[in-house]
């Protein structure tokens, strides 16, 4: 059971970071073993972008939004958005990094922790 929507966001986040370390992509939710495209939830993905592992480790529909709004919010405090229109924009931003992505996706869980949403 979920103690509080805080504590579901944080880990959700926390999840898609590991996501990331298992494999990251640009240009797409995700991708398989071969560069194509695939279901961020399929067992064929091998490597997510920011928001495809997002949504690959939410559990329920409710917490997505605000996970994307707590790491757009991180990535806003820090100065680290940029003229971004949305989060697919700034993973594919070029010289991103997946050491970037993971540090903001982990930085964003422990604002939530600490301040909550």
């Amino acid at each position: 059971m979920i103690a509080d929507k805080r504590t579901y966001v944080a880990a959700m986040l926390r999840k898609a970071a590991q996501r990331v370390v298992r494999g990251w992509c640009q240009g797409h939710y995700a991708v398989n073993r071969y560069g194509n495209p695939t279901s961020t939830r399929g067992r064929a993905a091998t490597r997510w972008c920011v928001v495809g592992a997002i949504e690959a480790a939410a559990f329920m529909e409710w917490g997505r939004r605000d996970a994307y709004q707590a790491l757009i919010d991180h990535l806003r405090k820090r100065g680290k958005w940029g003229k971004c229109p949305d989060l697919q924009d700034w993973n594919d931003t070029r010289g991103r990094t997946a050491s970037q992505v993971v540090r903001a996706l982990r930085a964003a869980a422990d604002q939530v922790e600490k301040r909550g949403l």
